[in-house]
């Protein structure tokens, strides 16, 4: 839940003309490097710029795609916030009360990627 915000995350390099591409967003573990399909950004939250300069865009936010044009040549990068659809990894729950006033829960969530 703490993993809900980009900032200047690079989504590509324009070509000159009306263009769409997909927002991602990469992490980075040492030498490794992940760039995650964001597929629901937050309403009105998306900002699209081209080398660091704010531009307009139309976002889908149902799934991510940002449609713009910028001058060829030009690094895309957007900042914003996005929900991750997830559901529940099972169909049961089990709570289990250890002591009066203390009790102990585990919910496993799995991203859901139909959503």
């Amino acid at each position: 839940w703490l993993d809900y915000q980009a900032e200047d995350e690079v989504i590509g390099v324009a070509t000159g003309a009306i263009e769409t591409l997909q927002l991602t967003k990469t992490y980075t573990f040492g030498p490794a490097t992940n760039a995650v399909m964001i597929r629901k950004p937050v309403n009105g939250t998306v900002q699209l710029y081209a080398d660091g300069t704010p531009i307009a865009s139309t976002v889908n936010y149902t799934n991510g795609l940002a449609k713009f044009q910028a001058t060829a040549g030009a690094e895309m990068t957007w900042s914003g916030e996005f929900d991750v659809p997830v559901s529940f990894e099972n169909d049961e729950f089990v709570g289990m009360i250890e002591t009066y006033g203390a009790s102990t829960i585990s919910v496993q969530l799995v991203e859901d990627l139909s959503a």
